[in-house]
């Protein structure tokens, strides 16, 4: 079993109606979209006697490695599961094995650029939080935290409040007020436009 990694994207800009719906119908076919915006390639992996789908490791002829693949591709072993959408609008939670989905949430956000994605991942054993915004296939901003502050676990009683200020903590010192006083912060960490547009 993985340690997995909780996420969270929140979406916003002129594109965000058009990414968030492309993202809730590929969702509609098995709670994921990595693979849908970035397929995996057949010569990456096979089926074995057992019915169960491994990675080739490239060493026969017409394979590639399909491990390195992933990680090359995704950031991660597998792509997105467990995939829901937020009560916020345009805004979901994800799961991901071992890693953040950094590369590709990077790769889809150049198919959307009047779009900014944002991301907060937190590691399931509180070890280490990340957040990163992209634009246009841009990483506007990175930070990783490894959470000298953080609770007991998800059950602790400061857990979301401990995560609402992570997240809420970045977002107010990648778009401040002072400069962009039309974008408001949700209690979930969420930024909205009033203009939607992309700030520069």
């Amino acid at each position: 079993m993985p340690n997995y990694v909780y996420n969270t994207l929140h979406i916003t800009g002129r594109d965000a109606d058009k990414a968030s719906d492309q993202i809730q119908e590929y969702c509609g076919e098995d709670s994921s979209f990595i693979d849908k915006f970035i397929p995996f390639p057949e010569a990456g992996h096979r089926e074995t006697e057992g019915g169960f789908t491994v990675f080739n490791d490239g060493n026969e002829q017409g394979t590639i490695d399909g491990y390195a693949w992933a990680l090359e591709n995704w950031g991660t072993k597998w792509p997105d599961g467990n995939t829901t959408t937020l009560d916020y609008p345009n805004a979901f939670s994800f799961t991901t094995p071992w890693d953040t989905p950094d590369i590709a949430i990077k790769t889809i956000s150049k198919m959307f650029p009047n779009a900014v994605f944002i991301t907060t991942s937190i590691e399931e054993q509180l070890e280490w939080r990340h957040r990163t915004v992209f634009v246009n296939g841009a990483t506007r901003a990175l930070q990783t935290d490894y959470a000298p502050d953080a609770p007991m676990g998800y059950d602790d009683d400061g857990y979301e409040a401990w995560k609402e200020e992570f997240v809420a903590g970045f977002c107010s010192v990648i778009y401040p007020a002072d400069k962009y006083p039309e974008w408001e912060l949700s209690p979930e960490g969420a930024l909205s436009c009033a203009s939607q547009e992309v700030p520069a």
